[in-house]
């Protein structure tokens, strides 16, 4: 599925409206008929259909205008907020990504989106943001930086051995985590939960 953000700054208005009693936070402002005379959305009734990734997992609203699907979060904040900038992204604040009620959506850049994130389902060292590479034979302490620039720092097994590598990882994770929330690059609370 491609979606666009091409248009996210166009006026929705026309077409959607915000609803905070539809499922979706969106209702179709008119009825539109295809070639057929076939009845393609109905005046009143919720916008979009639910998105899920590959394994099930809840992805989001979507809405089809024109063959090309939208983010339903996305025509929700502009239709309440105004415009988005390209490299901004809604976060929905209690990880549902179908809870798109306006008191949900909050506008942030990638890495701040990312502080709100759960911990993976693949991640096997029990943190966040700390992962072992065989490769290496070190634990990794991964983490975005103040610009937003992916970073990691490596603590060698065969140096620490394996269990105070892995400590000295989380302990640096830890530490970053704490500096970032003390200059306003907070994480939420559900972060790595």
């Amino acid at each position: 599925m491609s979606l666009t953000k091409l248009e996210y700054n166009k006026d929705w208005s026309n077409l959607v409206y915000f609803d905070p009693s539809s499922e979706s936070g969106l209702r179709w402002r008119n009825t539109k008929l295809g070639n057929l005379k076939q009845v393609l959305t109905t005046a009143g009734a919720i916008a979009g259909v639910k998105w899920y990734k590959r394994n099930k997992i809840p992805n989001a609203w979507v809405v089809t205008i024109n063959k090309v699907r939208y983010l339903a979060h996305r025509i929700i904040w502009v239709l309440n907020n105004g415009s988005i900038d390209s490299d901004l992204v809604i976060d929905h604040l209690d990880g549902n990504p179908f809870n798109n009620d306006i008191s949900n959506l909050s506008l942030k850049s990638s890495s701040g989106n990312s502080r709100n994130a759960r911990k993976s389902i693949r991640n096997t060292s029990g943190r966040v943001g700390v992962s072992y590479s065989k490769t290496r034979n070190a634990w990794l302490a991964t983490y975005m930086d103040f610009e937003g620039n992916y970073r990691c720092k490596s603590y060698s097994c065969m140096k620490h051995g394996d269990k105070e590598s892995y400590n000295l990882a989380v302990l640096f994770r830890e530490n970053i985590e704490k500096l970032l929330k003390e200059n306003g690059q907070g994480f939420s609370d559900r972060h790595g939960k």
